[in-house]
């Protein structure tokens, strides 16, 4: 429609890649002051980096991690369970993963 632009478009010569981020829910098996392993309902890549935002009580905290292992769980009532097991990405992390144990217990 003409006129609902707000700006110029220009036609991409060659290729241009790019990712989408996408919430899904997780379920957290297991926490600790240096990983996490959790259960999804998709795959996630080996050395992929991702934020994982965890609710805890009224509040939520983001915490960049690692995928260091993964592996197949058993059929559920909602299909095939994935089980990664991830990282925090910095040391820094350590903190808040502590803060994040801390609340918990």
């Amino acid at each position: 429609m003409p006129g609902i632009r707000k700006s110029e478009r220009v036609p991409i010569l060659g290729d241009l890649h790019g990712e989408i981020m996408v919430f899904e829910p997780l379920q957290v098996k297991q926490l600790g002051l240096h990983g996490a392993t959790i259960e999804t309902a998709f795959p996630l890549p080996l050395n992929s980096l991702h934020d994982l935002r965890l609710t805890l009580g009224s509040g939520a905290v983001v915490v960049k991690a690692r995928v260091v292992h993964s592996h197949v769980g058993e059929m559920g009532e909602e299909g095939l369970r994935l089980i990664p097991r991830v990282k925090p990405d910095l040391i820094m992390m350590d903190v808040r993963m502590g803060g994040i144990l801390r609340r918990l217990r």
